[in-house]
Parts: structure tokens; C-alpha cells; sequence
């Protein structure tokens, strides 16, 4: 049973230049229990959607979709008032960089409590310490009762994600949607982090949305994926089906561009996707990827090509690989 359903999402903002779509279409599930990831170079639209999804747009921004339901209920149609109560009890967040996105001016202590008194307001102050200290002990931060004390400045950056990651896991969301969630990060701590969420996940029966350029980490850790570019989802289904038999050319460039396990031996040129991801005030015609598909013809340069859904699988594109 599907827990969050998006379909043809849509995001534009306002701009001194004239409208400008970030994201054009949008369309994946999420079922109770599962890891989906969400992959494509930077500038894709997978931050802006999820922001989408969580209301947290700036406000030159306008979200719309045929369909964006959480646990059934229609998110499109919830006052905000009621959005603000969902958001970080049952939709929860965990944001790319944790320097920027914890308050520098306040404690640890104070920006876990700020969470849960505005979803548990009933609870004393014993209460919300204790579960602050829990949080931070649950994260594996050791000494968590003198860390409540610190500020983000005093943290490692790894110790600001798993600040970050209590904070969210605060109320037991349902939801978790971790953008980007190991960035600037060394590779040892990044593991940790990745272990920590799969650990929480397991233990609280947590469905999550795992962001990453990473196709290492999505096909270790993620059930399900979908592949984006500039601002469409061009491919998905189960990850083992989309990564090793790819249907889409910007998927199999994708894995393609990724270095060989084996040690490459000097001046060999590594594969790249040649190009880049079209700007949002670019208007191509066509296929967003077929100026840099090697195997684009005049009708992927002339109309842009609908969903073709097979065997559960979702592909968009005139002539899928097979």
C-alpha cells in the first residue's frame, strides 16, 4: 500500500524574468516500509520537490499535481494550519547541509525541544528533557545530556547530521524524506549515517525518501528508485530492475559515468554524460535529454515523449532500451 502518492507534480516560481518551471513532472509512490531513492544530477528539481511535498516552498513558488496523497488524504487540499501540524510529526525532513540548516543562535537543546513542544505541548519540561536526551542518545551521540548544551558550531559535521536526524526523528514520523543526508561528509562517517537510518528505520517501521547522486548507496539501501531529469522522472521500478537493466539512456549513461571497481590504469578517460542539465529558462522542444542522447532523432528533438508503463515499470521515452 502506497503511503505517499505523487503524481505529475509540477513546480514553477516567478521570477523577474517570467515564470519558470523547476519541476515539470514529478510522478513516483512510496510504500509503507520502504526505502525509495531518488537520483539525477544537480539542478533535477529532487530538492524543490520534496520541498514541494512538504509545503516549504518560498513564496514566490506554486506547487500543483493531479494527485499528492499522503496516508490517503489529500495534501493539496489541507489548510495550512493543518500542513504545520503534519509537517515533523508525520512528514519529517532532514535537509542537505545540517551547518545551515541548525540555528547557529541556540543549544541543541533548545532547537530539539522547539519540535516537540509544538507537537507535544502537553508534555512538562522533565519530559522534554528527557526525551532530548533519548533522541541524541538513539543518534549515538555519546554524552548527549552535555551536548544539549552545544551549539551547532561546536559540533563535527557529522555530529550536526545526527543532531539533524534527532531532531527529525523526534515524532516518530511515518515519513522521512533525507535530502542529500551524507554531503561534505567523509566517506567513514557518511557510512555511519547511512547505517544510523537504516537502524531507525528498521526499529520504527519508518518508510523513507533517500535523495543521493550516489548509485552505489541507492542500489545497496533503496527498494524501489526513480531517476529524474531537469525536472521529469524519466524512469522507474524496483532498483535491481532499473540499475542493472536500464531502459532509459540518461539512466544507462547515468551508470555508465559511474568509475570502474577495478583500478583504472593512467590516462584512461573516464566516461561522462557530455553536456549539462538544461537551465529551468531554457525552452526545449522535445525530449529535455536529447541534446545529449546518442541515440536522439528528429522525432525526440520534435515531441516530447509520454509514460510507458511495462511490466511496473515506468519509462519515458520514444525508443526505451531493451
Amino acid at each position: 500500500m502506497a503511503l505517499l502518492e505523487v503524481k505529475h507534480l509540477e513546480v514553477e516560481f516567478r521570477t523577474n524574468f517570467g515564470k519558470v518551471h523547476a519541476v515539470k513532472d514529478f510522478t513516483f509512490n512510496v510504500a509503507e516500509g520502504d526505502t525509495l531513492g531518488v537520483v539525477g544530477e544537480s539542478g533535477s528539481g529532487k530538492s524543490i520537490a520534496s520541498l514541494a511535498i512538504i509545503d516549504l516552498l518560498p513564496n514566490n513558488a506554486t506547487s500543483h499535481a493531479q494527485r499528492l496523497n499522503f496516508q490517503q488524504a489529500n495534501l493539496l487540499a489541507l489548510h495550512r494550519s493543518r500542513f504545520a501540524r503534519l509537517r515533523g510529526a508525520e512528514i519529517a525532513m532532514i535537509f542537505q547541509n545540517p551547518m545551515s540548516s541548525l540555528d547557529p543562535c541556540f543549544t541543541v537543546n533548545y532547537q530539539l525541544l522547539e519540535t516537540l513542544r509544538v507537537h507535544q505541548p502537553q508534555a512538562s519540561r522533565a519530559a522534554y528533557r528527557a526525551k532530548a536526551i533519548e533522541l541524541l542518545q538513539q543518534v549515538g551521540i555519546p554524552a548527549a545530556e552535555k551536548r544539549l548544551r552545544s551549539y551547532p558550531h561546536e559540533l563535527s559535521g557529522g555530529m550536526a547530521q545526527r543532531v539533524m536526524i534527532a531532531i527529525a526523528l523526534a515524532c516518530q514520523p511515518k515519513l522521512l524524506i533525507a535530502d542529500e543526508p551524507t554531503t561534505a561528509l567523509d566517506v567513514t562517517i557518511s557510512k555511519q549515517i547511512l547505517d544510523l537510518l537504516a537502524e531507525l528505520q528498521q526499529k520504527k517501521a519508518m518508510s523513507m525518501m533517500l535523495i543521493t547522486h550516489d548509485l552505489n548507496v541507492v542500489f545497496e539501501r533503496c527498494n524501489t528508485v526513480i531517476v529524474v531529469y531537469a525536472g521529469e522522472t524519466v524512469e522507474s521500478g524496483t532498483t535491481r530492475e532499473v540499475l542493472l537493466k536500464p531502459r532509459h539512456p540518461y539512466t544507462q549513461a547515468l551508470l555508465a559515468a559511474l568509475p570502474a571497481v577495478e583500478i583504472t590504469p593512467r590516462g584512461t578517460e573516464l566516461s561522462t554524460i557530455k553536456g549539462n542539465v538544461p537551465s529551468v529558462y531554457e525552452n526545449l522542444s522535445g525530449c529535455a535529454f536529447h541534446p545529449r542522447c546518442q541515440y536522439a532523432t528528429e522525432l525526440c528533438r520534435r515531441q516530447a515523449p509520454q509514460y510507458d508503463l511495462t511490466q511496473e515499470r515506468l519509462v519515458r521515452c520514444h525508443y526505451p532500451l531493451t
